[in-house]
């Protein structure tokens, strides 16, 4: 019996962290994620109190591409 997947817009769009959006983009090395925000490919967002970057899970799921 297969469980259908839903698409990743009905998830909600949690904050993900520099590590976090790193393995969803399959990346080894978090420089490549900070390559992306450099290029303005990825937006990152500065929650008050805290130095570290967090990211939009529907940002980071939109630059995803499957492995073919």
């Amino acid at each position: 019996m297969e469980v259908p997947i839903s698409h990743f817009s009905e998830h909600p769009d949690y904050l993900l962290t520099m590590t976090q959006a790193t393995k969803v983009l399959g990346y080894k090395d978090y420089r490549m994620v900070k390559n992306l925000v450099d290029q303005n490919l990825l937006v990152p967002l500065q929650v008050p109190g805290s130095k570290r970057l967090r990211f939009r899970y529907h940002d980071v799921m939109n630059l995803a591409k499957p492995r073919k």
